[in-house]
């Protein structure tokens, strides 16, 4: 029979080892997630033209989620702790978007590195007396959305007292529209030229810089369609919704 003495040491024994084998478990399948690089993905995955913009491990749910972006686009994927499959597509755990939360911090880390880039793409800006925050306004200067939410995005910048600092992005789709930015930025175009439709006729080199440079922090930032509003901590709105609005400031 054990002496009192060498029960209790046994005991200490057993939940010393069960404390530590679950930390142990989680570091080694964190630190595969590690490993995982454009390869391993290749041989699952069978799409191609992406790159790794981020890996993490989400212990929760045993799996490695990867951030890839394709064409200035990023979606998510998730890998196995394994490594023999990938996964392509929303998950939902507690009745929330993982992958979409996912993107979102995804923008808000890469937006903080890329605003004061941002506010050199800014063509003009509205700014009502007593404003104090502000948003960015991505447009494209022949979208319809656009032209349709230009005069709401007055009334809700006066109402709110916010600043609507505009950026261009002329779309692809759009073949006038690069050359209707520059003009506009050339001619120092006012929020009250762009709801009159009025972008002059003056030609730049500071112009086509700065659609550039605002076509490439838009990539940057992953907006893919105009138009789209981005809060001062980088959370984004696509499309003009007053109800949703108030959520990016």
């Amino acid at each position: 029979m054990l002496s009192l003495k060498s029960y209790f040491m046994a005991v200490l024994i057993m939940l010393v080892a069960t404390v530590s084998s679950s930390p142990v478990m989680a570091s080694t399948e964190a630190d595969t997630c590690l490993s995982i690089d454009s390869a391993l993905i290749s041989r699952h995955y069978p799409y191609v033209g992406w790159q790794i913009k981020d890996i993490s491990y989400i212990p929760d749910m045993n799996t490695c989620q990867v951030v890839i972006q394709n064409s200035g686009r990023r979606s998510v994927l998730y890998v196995s702790t394994d490594l023999k499959a990938v996964i392509a597509g929303e998950i939902f755990k507690d009745r929330k978007a993982v992958s979409q939360d996912a993107l979102a911090r995804m923008d808000q880390s890469v937006f903080s590195n890329t605003v004061e880039t941002l506010d050199r793409a800014v063509a003009f800006s509205h700014k009502p007396e007593g404003a104090t925050k502000y948003v960015y306004f991505f447009t494209d200067p022949d979208c319809a959305y656009c032209d349709r939410a230009k005069e709401k995005v007055l009334q809700w910048s006066d109402k709110m007292q916010v600043e609507v600092k505009v950026v261009f992005f002329p779309l692809q789709m759009h073949p006038n529209a690069r050359g209707k930015a520059i003009k506009g930025i050339c001619s120092s175009m006012t929020y009250g030229d762009y709801m009159q439709g009025k972008y002059g006729d003056k030609q730049c080199a500071e112009g086509d810089d700065k659609i550039k440079l605002s076509i490439e922090v838009a990539e940057n930032l992953n907006i893919t369609g105009t138009p789209t509003f981005i809060g001062a901590h980088g959370k984004k709105v696509s499309g003009f919704n007053e109800k949703l609005m108030g959520g990016i400031l």
